[in-house]
């Protein structure tokens, strides 16, 4: 009995050890020392428990001996001592397994929390790199006045419109949970069965939504608004206007342009593109009417920030638009499918967690689905925005 309750003192104690290695792994980050400190730590509550059903055993011996044998009171008492001191131990372990589960849900809160700032931190380093690269070139180049169209400005005004999306989107589920939605079941209805890694990232399923219609019909020349012909008929001159389009309305104020001009290619795209993002039972959860489409479609444009927002995306997209047509031949759009093998030559995960997710089970990255579609221009490779999920876990939902 005394080696039993000295091997309990020892397993504990490495338990503890064990367990303050599960979280030292956790800052700085790293998988591999995680998925070693979590398995000491499973090795230690086996082993407890091995000491647990040993004394079971030999308390059931015990019992049956003294009732043979006629053993004294004293030996009972003392075998009842020892069993309210291994009692004692077992509401340890339980508190350890209840404080070991606490600290995994706050390890998980904080991963997801790592994972977005370390996104973030990527993408203003790739953004800074971006404007170094273009300052080197010409030291006297302006972001805004581009003389011809290259890849670099477009990789450039690429990711202006995947802000743009970003900021938008942000603001649609904002006035989705004010106006009580399920965002889970909206999610689910845009993208289904994706299994998320963080507890935020169903966001870039409404990302997706937005990006998705707004770029519907990219391969036209002018989002199928109107009819033309002119990449066929004189190509050259087309890709020349284009350019001239973009570098007017990069600079100048979107609600000005359609206010101004409501029969222009922009202005129609602009009232297509609202109808198809916000459908009137949408707008009418928001505001309680449907004011902004009414207006809309009598060419009247609010100044509302809901419908400012959007003018901020649509521009976004449209100038990107004319800018892919301003190349001969014209950039191309392309998006991955649901399931592809994870490839970081065209592919970018929005998601940190998803791709850590891939490394502690040692499992290949899939795509869950495209969030912002990639662009093929001359030899350069924008590469395509998809949120990743791990093969293993996709199988569960197949």
């Amino acid at each position: 009995m005394e080696n039993l309750i000295a091997n309990m003192f020892s397993t504990i104690s490495s338990l503890k050890v064990s367990y303050k290695q599960l979280q030292s792994a956790h800052v700085p980050y790293d998988p591999s020392k995680i998925k070693a400190a979590d398995r000491a730590v499973i090795n230690e509550l086996e082993r407890l428990s091995e000491l647990k059903n040993s004394y079971s055993e030999r308390l059931a011996l015990l019992s049956s001996g003294a009732d043979e044998e006629g053993v004294d009171s004293t030996a009972h008492d003392g075998k009842e001592g020892k069993s309210i001191i291994l009692k004692s131990y077992e509401g340890i372990i339980s508190s350890f397994h209840n404080e070991i589960q606490q600290k995994n849900a706050v390890v998980e809160n904080l991963k997801d929390m790592l994972a977005q700032t370390t996104l973030k931190k990527e993408k203003l380093e790739k953004r800074v790199r971006r404007l170094e690269q273009k300052l080197a070139k010409d030291p006297l180049a302006d972001p805004a006045v581009d003389l011809s169209p290259t890849p670099q400005l477009l990789d450039y005004v690429v990711l202006g419109a995947s802000e743009a999306s970003r900021a938008f989107t942000k603001l649609l589920t904002s006035l989705m949970k004010e106006s009580k939605w399920d965002l889970d079941a909206a999610a689910n209805s845009i993208e289904p069965n994706v299994n998320y890694v963080g507890k935020m990232d169903k966001k870039f399923a409404f990302e997706s939504y937005v990006n998705h219609r707004m770029l519907n019909g990219f391969e036209s020349e002018n989002f199928f608004v109107s009819s033309g012909l002119s990449t066929v008929i004189d190509p050259e001159k087309n890709s020349k206007e284009c350019f001239k389009e973009f570098q007017e309305l990069r600079s100048a104020d979107a609600w000005h342009v359609v206010t101004s001009n409501p029969q222009s290619n922009f202005s129609k795209y602009c009232l297509k593109r609202f109808m198809d993002v916000v459908h009137p039972k949408m707008e009418e959860s928001f505001f309680g009417n449907t004011d902004h489409r009414k207006q809309v479609l009598s060419s009247i444009h609010p100044k509302s920030q809901f419908y400012q927002s959007f003018l901020k995306l649509a521009k976004a997209m449209w100038i990107l638009h004319r800018l892919a047509f301003s190349f001969e031949p014209n950039a191309r759009i392309f998006q991955v499918q649901r399931n592809v093998e994870f490839s970081p030559s065209y592919m970018e995960s929005v998601s940190r967690s998803g791709e850590a997710d891939c490394e502690i089970s040692g499992v290949t990255c899939k795509v869950g689905f495209t969030v912002m579609p990639g662009f093929r221009v001359e030899k350069t490779i924008i590469k395509c925005q998809v949120y990743v999920v791990s093969s293993s876990k996709e199988a569960e939902h197949s």
